[in-house]
């Protein structure tokens, strides 16, 4: 994948993870948290595997991890 192609993946991604985190705090337990994290969650594997697909071994899952830590997002799931 490009440099282009991965800061469009980490864009969309924190983009999910800060819809989530704001209807986690809203409320927890609605209908409308499970489903940004069930978005969450699709974004996030795919997202690893496009970046996954270019690499002979290993996982991207770091790369993920790195862009929850810059906007502070915690998977409390």
């Amino acid at each position: 994948m490009t440099k282009r192609e991965i800061e469009t993946l980490k864009k969309g991604y924190q983009r999910k993870c800060m819809i989530a985190r704001e209807r986690r705090k809203a409320n927890p337990e609605g209908e409308a948290y499970a489903e940004a994290e069930s978005e969450r969650i699709g974004y996030l594997h795919a997202a690893v595997e496009l970046m996954e697909v270019g690499k002979r071994q290993g996982s991207s899952r770091h790369v993920v991890d790195e862009w929850e830590a810059e906007i502070g997002f915690v998977d409390e799931a």
